[in-house]
């Protein structure tokens, strides 16, 4: 959002479907969100994953599969402070009980990876304000930002919770509905996006390479398109067969490439 507003004195956000997560943390620096009726908001709490996560256990891997190294469990933030709230609030654990519920926690998770909690925990409500901050007043508009922030980092309770855009105005952001013919075009070009990106289907590179037993491939993963070029960001590299069944893709390369519009 700090890049485009380098070239636009104001940005503003089409948001057709969903713009969950990180797309409704650049949503947030917009002057305006436009949000079609199936548009979608979502929280920003963080899940962080990190050396001192716990590992997963090779027995709770459906298929058996151990892979290794062993994948590290995502811990979510509010995950961490509902378990502590609850333990309060709800079983009404006096101070040592609260002392022998955070030693449980502690004998899961490591005291290490609850501390990056709290860092991300700070980094994303600031990252949010950063962002309001681009199109609103830390003065004049204190109550309402500390409100959004708070609501975005803490208050929805759920990293899948859907924030229509009634919801969002609600919330004090800047939401902007569109007329029956704007909103008509606004979908269009998200079908075009959704063709071109490949954002209905899953990437299979066993689909792409065909009969052949390696392949190199391009998959778009991004664009940013100007009046003079279209950027695509793109993951490119090998697929091989190894076997009857297997197949490896190998990442060598994320990167974007411009492509030169005629006009």
């Amino acid at each position: 959002m700090s890049l485009l507003r380098e070239y636009s004195k104001t940005v503003n956000v089409l948001v057709p479907y969903m713009a969950h997560s990180a797309g409704t943390l650049l949503a947030l620096g917009a002057d305006e969100i436009v949000m079609g009726a199936m548009g979608e908001l979502g929280p920003v709490d963080p899940s962080v994953a990190n050396q001192f996560n716990p590992v997963l256990d090779p027995e709770d891997i459906q298929d058996n599969t151990q892979t290794k190294p062993r994948p590290r469990i995502p811990i979510s933030v509010e995950d961490v402070t509902s378990y502590l709230d609850f333990a309060k609030l709800h079983a009404g654990l006096d101070a040592a009980g609260m002392a022998q519920a955070y030693s449980a926690l502690t004998g899961q998770v490591h005291p290490l990876a609850l501390g990056n909690i709290l860092r991300t925990h700070k980094l994303i409500r600031h990252l949010t304000k950063t962002l309001l901050l681009m199109h609103m007043d830390e003065t004049n508009d204190k109550d309402r930002l500390e409100s959004i922030v708070q609501t975005l980092t803490e208050k929805l309770y759920s990293h899948e919770y859907r924030i229509t855009r009634d919801e969002a105005s609600r919330l004090g952001l800047k939401i902007a509905k569109p007329s029956d013919a704007t909103e008509g075009h606004l979908w269009e070009l998200y079908r075009l996006y959704e063709e071109s990106l490949g954002i209905d289907r899953p990437i299979d590179p066993a689909r792409e390479i065909g009969a052949e037993k390696q392949k190199y491939l391009c998959f778009d993963l991004a664009s940013i398109e100007s009046e003079n070029a279209a950027y695509f960001f793109c993951s490119k590299g090998f697929a091989m067969r190894k076997g009857s069944t297997d197949l490896e893709f190998g990442v060598d390369a994320q990167e974007w490439e411009c492509l030169e519009m005629k006009r």
